[in-house]
C-alpha cells in the first residue's frame, strides 16, 4: 500500500472525537517562473492535528488540545535525518509525536502519550 493511501486511511479513523487531523504536504511549487514554498516547514510530518485533553483537577479542570505530528511510512519506510529533527523538537515541546504505519499505530502513539505525561 502507498504511503498517500495509509495516511487517508489514519487521516480519516482519527478525525473524530478527540481527534483532529490534517494533511501537511511540504514542497516547492512554481508560479510564473517564482518558488513559492508550502507546508509547515521541510522535515515536518504528513499528518498534524490536535488531540483534546481534559487537565487534572490541579490545573483547573480544563480541556486543552496537545498538538499532534504524525510522519506517515509504508512498513519498510524510513525517517530521513529532516525529519528526525522535526521530531525531536516537537517531543522535546511536549507534543504527541511519532511515526506510524497504522490506523493501530496512531491509536497506540495517543494512548501511549497520554499514559505517560506524568513523566
Amino acid at each position: 500500500m502507498k504511503e498517500r493511501n495509509i495516511q487517508n486511511k489514519i487521516r480519516l479513523a482519527h478525525s473524530n472525537g478527540k481527534t483532529r487531523l490534517f494533511v501537511n504536504d511540504v514542497g516547492m511549487a512554481k508560479v510564473k517562473g517564482v518558488s513559492i514554498p508550502y507546508g509547515l516547514c521541510k522535515g515536518s510530518t504528513d499528518l498534524v492535528g490536535v488531540h483534546t485533553v481534559t487537565v487534572t483537577d490541579d490545573m483547573v479542570g480544563r480541556e486543552i488540545g496537545v498538538a499532534v505530528f504524525a510522519e506517515v511510512k509504508t512498513p519498510t519506510g524510513r525517517v530521513k535525518p529532516h525529519q528526525q529533527a522535526f521530531l525531536d523538537q516537537m517531543t522535546k515541546m511536549g507534543c504527541i509525536v511519532g511515526v506510524v504505519r497504522s490506523e493501530d499505530d496512531m491509536s497506540d502513539l495517543i494512548t501511549n502519550w497520554i499514559t505517560n505525561i506524568g513523566e
